[in-house]
């Protein structure tokens, strides 16, 4: 037994993010509550299963984490820290000290990965060849716990998240960026971590948010728009990653639309009602897809079983 990729870690991350949605939209439609923390629940099983395979490969195979540690998977470790975070803010309705306790696992260890993965990046470790989306985890994925923290009234460890992730992540979007348009393709199997462009500035706009009171001042607008565009850029890629062949690796595109799906029916809610039928159309859509990816999952783990 190989054990789980680091990257499985999405599956459970955009489960959570899935909850969140619902916990958004159950604003609405208050019945959804009850829909969302059972899609939370089913979250914190994933991750439990997942990090207890993956923690008895670290056991038995320690070279093939250190490989995934030392190579182009490395960028995937936050979302171990990130499902935390997001299970952290889906707790806290109901249980502050459990929230409190996931909130601090996941803010400390998402801030020492970040720090350790940005520090390897300015030493030079890696090529340009090596650069993906996937290098958004470690620096936005902060803003996840800017949400939670917020809620939790930890104000201040929220704006270091949200700080480091528009001071130093923003110049990794340029890298980003610079690399898709001016290098080589993504392989087929990275092709959908295309997707994963979109979660920056939607997150961003969330964090800001939660740390802004929920008013939506000028500054909100301009990054919800920016998320926005970022979205229909994708879009226009939509015919080519429709080709790519399922696997594990089409779970990326799981959590960048739960953030854009949240942060439209945050904008809905709190701009007026224009923008209600696209919240509500690309919430649906979202969970749409990321139901199909649960149910081709478990097929094709009892088809390999």
């Amino acid at each position: 037994m190989n054990g789980p990729p680091v990257n499985l870690f999405g599956m459970a991350l955009g489960l959570g993010g899935l909850a969140l949605v619902w916990r958004e939209a159950a604003r609405r439609a208050a019945w959804l509550a009850g829909a969302a923390d059972v899609m939370a629940a089913i979250a914190a099983l994933a991750f439990v299963v997942i990090a207890l395979l993956y923690a008895l490969k670290s056991i038995r195979r320690p070279g093939s984490v250190a490989a995934e540690w030392n190579g182009p998977a490395h960028c995937f470790f936050p979302a171990i820290t990130m499902t935390l975070l997001v299970l952290a803010q889906a707790a806290e309705p109901h249980s502050r000290a459990l929230a409190e306790l996931l909130f601090w696992i996941g803010a400390v260890g998402q801030l020492a990965l970040a720090v350790a993965i940005c520090g390897r990046w300015i030493g030079g470790a890696f090529s340009l060849d090596a650069v993906t989306p996937g290098w958004f985890l470690p620096t936005f994925g902060g803003t996840i716990a800017t949400a939670a923290g917020a809620a939790l009234g930890q104000t201040e460890v929220a704006a270091v998240f949200l700080g480091f992730a528009l001071i130093v992540g923003m110049p990794v979007v340029a890298l980003v960026l610079y690399r898709l348009c001016f290098h080589t393709p993504l392989s087929p199997p990275l092709a959908p971590t295309l997707v994963i462009l979109i979660a920056p500035i939607a997150l961003s706009f969330i964090g800001w948010q939660a740390l802004n009171g929920g008013a939506l001042d000028p500054f909100g607008r301009v990054l919800f728009y920016g998320a926005l565009a970022f979205a229909l850029i994708v879009a226009t890629r939509i015919p080519r990653l429709a080709v790519v062949p399922f696997g594990l690796s089409w779970w990326a595109v799981s959590f960048p639309l739960d953030a854009m799906s949240n942060a439209t029916l945050a904008y809905a809610r709190l701009s007026g009602p224009d923008l209600e039928p696209v919240a509500i159309a690309l919430a649906l859509f979202t969970s749409a897809v990321i139901l199909y990816l649960l149910v081709r999952t478990m097929l094709n783990t009892v088809m390999q079983g």
